[in-house]
This record gives C-alpha cells, sequence and structure tokens, in this order.
C-alpha cells in the first residue's frame, strides 16, 4: 500500500482537509496536495512530521517507516488506524481477506476466500462456506475487506459473465448499488447475480441472457449482498 493511499486514509479518517494538514505540518499546501495526488513521497524529515501529525491525531504510537514501507497497509478496526504487513501466500490463511506480497514490483495482489456458489439463473441458494482462497489484483477492490469470492452457477448472465467463473464481490459497496451494476441479491430468501436498474418506485434484476426474465420487485423485498467488481475466467482448483 503506497504513502499516497496512506494519507489519503489517514485524511478521511481524522475529517480534515489538505490545507488543514498543511497548517498543522507548517508546509505549503501544494507539497500536501502532490503527496496526495501525484504519487510523490516526502523526505524522511517530513515523513516523520506525518507519522508525528498521524500519532497524536489518532492516539496510538505511528512510526515513520510503517507509513513508507509499501508492504505495510493500512485498514480501520476497532475504532483507529491499524498498519498491517503484508503476509506471505506460504502463511496460513485464517479465512479473512489479506494483503500478499506478489513478488513483483508494482503488482498488489490480495488473498480473498472463496464462500461456494451462487445462482446465476432461477433464484436458488447461495453456498457461504469457505471453501478455499483466490488470490486477485488489489486495484479490483479498493478496500478489501468486505471483499470475497463465489463461483457462478447458472448461464442468466451470459455472456458477461458464465457458467463456472470465479466473480470477486465487495460487500462494502452494497448499500449504494448504481444503476448498470452486477449484483449479488437476495429476494425472498433466494440469491441471484442481476443487474441493478432503479425505476421509479421498482428495482429490476437485469438478466443478460435473453432467455431470462427480468424481475421486478420493491426496494424493500430485495437485500444487495455485494457489487461484483471483478471477474477472474481461469478456474484454479478451489
Amino acid at each position: 500500500m503506497r504513502f499516497d493511499e496512506k494519507l489519503r486514509k489517514l485524511l478521511e479518517w481524522s475529517g480534515r482537509s489538505l490545507r488543514e494538514l498543511a497548517d498543522v505540518l507548517s508546509l505549503p499546501p501544494t507539497t500536501v496536495s502532490n503527496w496526495v495526488n501525484s504519487g510523490s513521497r516526502p523526505r524522511r524529515d517530513k515523513m516523520e512530521k506525518v507519522a508525528a501529525w498521524a500519532s497524536e491525531e489518532f492516539g496510538i504510537p505511528v512510526e515513520a517507516a510503517s507509513l513508507a514501507d509499501d508492504d505495510i497497509g493500512l485498514r480501520w478496526r476497532g475504532g483507529e488506524p491499524v498498519f498491517v504487513e503484508k503476509t506471505s501466500k506460504e502463511e496460513p490463511f485464517n479465512g479473512r481477506p489479506r494483503y500478499i506480497r506478489s513478488g513483483f514490483e508494482d503488482v498488489e495482489l490480495c488473498e480473498l476466500p472463496v464462500l461456494g456458489r451462487v445462482p446465476a439463473g432461477a433464484l436458488g441458494d447461495m453456498a457461504e462456506d469457505i471453501i478455499g482462497t483466490h488470490v486477485v489484483p488489489k486495484f479490483w477492490t479498493g478496500g478489501i475487506d468486505g471483499c470475497f469470492v463465489l463461483r457462478l452457477w447458472g448461464d442468466s448472465m451470459s455472456p458477461t459473465l458464465r457458467d463456472g467463473e470465479l466473480i470477486v464481490c465487495d460487500r462494502d459497496r452494497a448499500a449504494f448499488p448504481r444503476d448498470g451494476q452486477i449484483v449479488v441479491a437476495r429476494h425472498k430468501g433466494e440469491a441471484t447475480v442481476k443487474e441493478y436498474l432503479r425505476q421509479d418506485t421498482q428495482v429490476l434484476l437485469v438478466p443478460h441472457n435473453r432467455d431470462y426474465p427480468t424481475v421486478s420487485v420493491r426496494p424493500d423485498e430485495l437485500e444487495i449482498t455485494a457489487v461484483v467488481v471483478g471477474r477472474w475466467q481461469a478456474m484454479p482448483n478451489v
């Protein structure tokens, strides 16, 4: 996780603006803006200033090295920022999404749990037991805490998504689905994968295979479980 990503998260969690942080650090706003928006990194003395600010802002010890090290990620847990070192793929998986070392420069990966399969056809049951893990590019997910993988079952989303494909899903985006996004949804306790469209007082669950009908439901009858953010056509054993 790069320094600019960490700084953006710290600013978001603190509620401070770029200008406010620049004032605290006694630096020009353009300098802080370049760190956040251009990907430039501060010199060691300025990195120490940022670490000191974060330590005071959040009441936890923050080391400059943890901000500078790309192998250390940052997440919000228990009401405070937590620095998490990337793990090796060889280390045991504990069931939670994690960043891992890719072995390639500038390639960031994360390992996600595979939670069985989900119907892409008629409404049906979704399996949610962890049956394995899958490694995907980090840029698919943004933040990984709410992400998981499902194997698709059925052809209602063909040719966009095919039977047997792995789909990467993000629970954190489920609260605000946008028109045109593909979602994992529950209707009357049963699951499906469809394109989401809001129409007046109804929600349309739209298949991409013309052999299947569009389902129209009231918003209060529907639970959006996750938004699909990626797909994996290769079929690893999971």
